[in-house]
C-alpha cells in the first residue's frame, strides 16, 4: 500500500508516525532515568573500589541529567519534530556511554560485559526511538561493532575461547537487529494500515456527506425546502413502519412509500406570469445547442432576479417564467416584490433586444390573492401552485401588452399608491375570463431609468456590437451578453476537479484532527487503559463473547512473520549453546575424538590414525 504522491498527506502521516513515537520516546526517557538513579544508588552503597565507582558514575550521571533535558524539551511537539533525531542521537551516545566509558578506564574486561546493557540499546533503537529504518540499522550496527572490537581488544588474551565468546556475542546481535528489524517493519506496517484506514473512512464519510448534500440541492431545486422537510419525514416514517410491518408479518406486501398529499394554502400572495414575446425568430437562426444556452442563460438571470426580489419561482414552461410572491413566508410587500420582478425581467429583456436586433420582448401579467401548493405526483414529483387566483394571473399575461406589468385591481390595493404611477389596463376587452369576472386591470408606469445606468448599457452594448454588422451573429451577441450578466450555472460546483479538492481538503483536515488531536501521554496513562470501551483492562479480550469469537475467526496474515522471527531467535540460542558455550566446546572435541578413533580402529588406515592423533594432539 503506497501513499499518494500528496506532499500534504505525506507531511500528515509523517506527523502522525512521529506522534506514536513520541509517546514511546518518552518512556524511553523515563526508563533511563531510572536506570541511572537506581545504578547510581546501588554504585554508593556498595564497597567497591572508587576507580571503579568513578568509572561507572559518571556516563550514569550524565546519561540522567540529558535525559531529563530532553524530557523536558519533547513535551513541546513543534521542538520535538524539528528536533526528534538530535534527540535520538543525543539519548543514543548516553546509552552507549553507559557501556564504553567503564570499559576504557577499567584494566579489566570480559567478553560477557555488557552483553545485556548492548542489546538493550539495541531494542530500544529499533523499538522506542523517532529514527527510521536505516537510521536505526545503522546504529544498532554501529553500537554491536564497537563492542565486539572493544571486546576483542580489551579482553584478556589468555581467556580460554575467546574467540567463540566474541563469535557468541556477534550472533546475539546479529539475532537482535533482525528481531528489531522485524519489529521496526511492522510497526510501519501497523501505522500505515491504521493512517490508511482511517483517511478511507473520513474520505468515505466526506463523500457520502457530499453526495447526500447534493441530493438534498437536487431535492430542493424540485420542491421547497419546507415541503422537502416534511417529504422526508413522511418517508422515513413510512420506511420504518413497512421495516415493523415486515418484521411482524414477513408475508405481508410493503406499503407504498409515497401516496400521502403534502398541500398547504396561503393567503394574500402575488403571483407573476411572465412569457417572451417573438422569441421564435430569435431562436430561428440558431442551433438547438445556442439555443438551449441562451434560454438558459435568460432563466438563470431571471432565477437571480426573483431571489433578489423575495419571490419563488414555481415553474418554466417554454419560455413561459411564472413565481410567487408571499409563500411560505407571508410578506407585506409581495405585490411590489412582484412588480419590481417584473420591470426588472423588462430591463433584461430590453438589453438582449439591443444587443441582438431583434424585436423580442416581456408581457407580464400580476394578480394577488389565495392559493394552493404543493407535491403531485406517484412517480415524478412536481411543486405547483393551483386557484382560479393562479388562472386570473395566466390571463393576465396573455392579455397584457410587450414590455408592460399587467396588474389586476387586487394587486394595486397591495401596492404603496405614493411610489407606483398606473394607467388603464383595459384588460376585459382582451380577455374574456377578466370581461365575465369584471376585472380592472392596469397598467404599471415604469420609473425612468438613470442616465448613468442607461449610458453603461450603451456602451456595453456597443462594445459587443462593435466591428462590422455581419461579422457577429444575433446569435454570438446574445449568447456572449447573457454570459456578462454572470447567472450561476446550474451544478456548476459539483464538477469532478471541485469535488475531489473539497474532499481531499477536508479529509485533510479531519485525519488531522483524529489522529493528531491533543492527548496526554498514553503509555503512561493508566486512567486510558482501564476506562477502554469493551475491552478487558487485564486480559485484553472483548468483553462481548461474539466480538471476541469473530475477532478469533479473523486471519492473521503477519501469523507465518512472527512464527520465522520466533524460530530464529530459537535457532540463533541453539547455535550459541551448542557450538559457542566453552563446556559444549570440550564436549564437541570429546566426541569427536572417540568418532576418530573409531574409525581409525576400523579401518585400519594408516592416513586416519595419523589423522586421530593430529586431532588428539590438538
Amino acid at each position: 500500500m503506497k501513499l499518494q504522491k500528496n506532499m500534504d498527506m505525506k507531511n500528515l502521516y509523517d506527523r502522525y508516525c512521529l506522534r506514536q513515537k513520541h509517546s514511546l520516546f518518552l518512556s524511553l526517557l523515563v526508563l533511563a532515568i531510572l536506570y541511572a538513579v537506581c545504578v547510581v544508588t546501588l554504585i554508593l552503597i556498595s564497597d567497591r573500589p572508587a576507580r571503579e565507582n568513578i568509572a561507572h558514575l559518571i556516563p550514569l550521571c550524565i546519561t540522567a541529567a540529558v535525559c531529563f533535558l530532553v524530557a523536558v524539551c519533547v513535551q513541546v511537539q513543534a521542538l520535538f519534530r524539528v528536533l526528534a533525531i538530535y534527540f535520538s542521537v543525543a539519548v543514543w551516545f548516553c546509552l552507549l556511554s553507559i557501556v564504553f566509558v567503564p570499559m576504557l578506564l577499567l584494566e579489566k574486561t570480559a567478553t560477557k560485559d555488557n552483553v545485556a546493557i548492548v542489546m538493550c540499546i539495541i531494542v530500544f533503537i529499533y523499538t522506542m526511538m523517532p529514527v527510521n529504518k536505516i537510521q536505526a540499522l545503522t546504529a544498532s550496527a554501529v553500537t554491536s561493532i564497537a563492542h565486539l572490537v572493544l571486546s576483542g581488544i580489551l579482553s584478556d588474551r589468555h581467556v580460554q575461547c575467546l574467540n567463540w565468546q566474541l563469535i557468541a556475542n556477534a550472533v546475539i546481535y546479529l539475532c537482535m537487529n533482525l528481531v528489531g528489524l522485524y519489529h521496526k517493519w511492522m510497526t510501519d506496517i501497523a501505522q500505515m494500515h491504521t493512517f490508511m484506514d482511517t483517511r478511507y473512512c473520513i474520505e468515505s464519510r466526506i463523500k457520502l456527506e457530499y453526495e447526500k448534500e447534493q441530493q438534498e440541492q437536487l431535492l430542493l431545486s424540485v420542491i421547497p425546502a419546507y415541503i422537502a422537510a416534511e417529504v422526508k419525514r413522511g418517508i422515513i416514517v413510512k420506511m420504518h413502519q413497512s421495516t415493523l410491518d415486515v418484521s411482524r408479518r414477513p408475508s405481508a406486501p410493503p406499503s407504498s412509500m409515497f401516496h400521502e398529499m403534502y398541500v398547504q394554502m396561503h393567503k394574500n400572495v402575488s403571483i407573476l406570469y411572465a412569457d417572451i414575446v417573438n422569441f421564435t425568430p430569435l431562436a430561428h437562426g440558431m442551433e438547438a445547442a445556442e439555443l438551449v444556452k441562451t434560454l438558459n442563460e435568460l432563466f438563470g438571470r431571471f432565477d437571480k432576479i426573483a431571489q433578489d426580489n423575495q419571490c419563488m419561482r414555481i415553474k418554466i414552461l417554454g419560455d413561459c417564467y411564472y413565481c410567487v410572491s408571499g409563500m411560505p413566508i407571508s410578506r407585506p410587500t409581495h405585490a411590489s416584490n412582484c412588480v419590481k420582478m417584473g420591470l426588472e425581467m423588462i430591463e433584461a429583456i430590453r438589453a438582449v433586444r439591443q444587443a441582438t436586433g431583434v424585436d423580442v420582448d416581456m408581457r407580464i401579467g400580476i394578480h394577488s390573492g389565495d392559493v394552493l401548493c404543493g407535491v403531485i405526483g406517484l412517480r415524478k414529483w412536481q411543486y405547483d401552485v393551483w386557484s382560479d387566483d393562479v388562472t386570473i394571473a395566466n390571463h393576465m399575461e396573455s392579455s397584457g401588452m410587450p414590455g408592460k406589468v399587467h396588474i389586476t385591481k387586487e394587486t394595486l390595493m397591495q401596492l404603496d399608491e405614493n411610489k407606483w404611477e398606473v394607467e388603464p389596463g383595459n384588460g376585459a376587452q382582451r380577455d374574456e375570463l377578466l370581461k365575465e369576472h369584471e376585472i380592472e386591470t392596469y397598467f404599471i408606469v415604469p420609473l425612468k431609468r438613470k442616465a448613468s445606468i442607461e449610458s453603461e448599457s450603451e456602451v456595453d452594448l456597443k462594445a459587443l456590437g462593435s466591428g462590422p454588422r455581419g461579422s457577429i451573429m444575433s446569435s454570438t451577441r446574445v449568447a456572449r451578453y447573457l454570459e456578462s450578466w454572470e447567472a450561476d450555472k446550474p451544478f456548476a460546483n459539483i464538477t469532478e476537479g471541485v469535488v475531489a479538492k473539497n474532499i481531499e481538503l477536508t479529509s485533510l483536515a479531519l485525519i488531522e484532527a483524529s489522529l493528531l488531536q491533543p492527548r496526554r501521554n498514553s503509555c503512561w496513562n493508566f486512567r486510558y487503559w482501564i476506562n477502554v470501551e469493551d475491552i478487558h483492562p487485564v486480559s485484553l479480550h472483548f468483553t462481548d463473547t461474539s466480538l471476541e469469537r469473530l475477532y478469533y475467526r479473523q486471519p492473521d496474515p503477519v501469523f507465518k512473520y512472527s512464527i520465522a522471527c520466533v524460530s530464529l531467535i530459537y535457532f540463533c540460542m541453539l547455535i550459541i549453546q551448542v557450538f559457542f558455550m566453552p563446556k559444549y566446546v570440550e564436549i564437541n572435541f570429546v566426541v569427536m575424538n572417540y568418532f576418530y578413533k573409531w574409525w581409525a580402529y576400523q579401518s585400519f588406515n594408516h592416513s586416519a590414525y595419523i589423522a586421530y592423533k593430529s586431532v588428539s594432539f590438538l
